[in-house]
């Protein structure tokens, strides 16, 4: 599906065609693919601005708005993060990492009205996109109830999110060595 890049350094050309291309195989499952959200995680957080340079042409998948939302979040840059939040948005709101995204963005923004309608569809049974949605907010004690939740739930994302940069503020937590022995994972993981 993917058949041209735009010039770029050739690493991150390989790995974010990578996890697009497993994206768009994975879709049957309706989530992102563990592998490719745990490196789009820690890619985003070193990507320059530039980073449309690194993409795909085919924009029909969410994962790289949401890649370019992250980066551009990391960077500090809220509201240039918005608008491919957004599009991911409008392309996948059955996922809830990116629901938790945008409404985390939205909060941040001073859209709280809009983030909570967001936030409502995902309480019953969305731990990733809770836990998404508080770690953009900077609720640590709020994102780890909701990640708790999802180790409970067995959810492969919790196992595969414990090591990336965006889970920092988690691992910082006084909380986090129940939470590594719930996933036998090492304290300072």
């Amino acid at each position: 599906m993917i058949e041209t890049l735009r010039p770029a350094k050739p690493k991150a050309t390989a790995m974010l065609r990578s996890m697009a291309e497993s994206h768009f195989q994975d879709r049957s499952n309706s989530s992102l693919s563990i592998t490719s959200l745990s490196s789009a995680m820690n890619l985003c957080i070193s990507l320059p601005l530039d980073l449309d340079l690194y993409l795909p042409f085919d924009y029909r998948t969410d994962l790289p708005h949401l890649i370019i939302a992250w980066s551009y979040f990391f960077q500090a840059k809220l509201a240039e993060a918005r608008e491919p939040a957004e599009e991911a948005f409008r392309i996948a709101p059955w996922i809830s990492v990116v629901v938790g995204f945008l409404a985390g963005v939205l909060a941040q923004a001073g859209e709280k009205d809009r983030a909570e309608k967001l936030i409502e569809t995902l309480q019953a049974s969305k731990p990733g996109g809770m836990m998404m949605y508080h770690l953009v907010c900077s609720e640590t004690d709020a994102a780890i109830d909701w990640y708790e939740r999802a180790i409970e739930q067995r959810q492969p994302m919790a196992a595969m999110s414990a090591c990336t940069g965006f889970f920092k503020p988690l691992r910082a937590s006084p909380r986090w060595p129940k939470l590594a022995r719930m996933m036998n994972l090492s304290e300072t993981s």
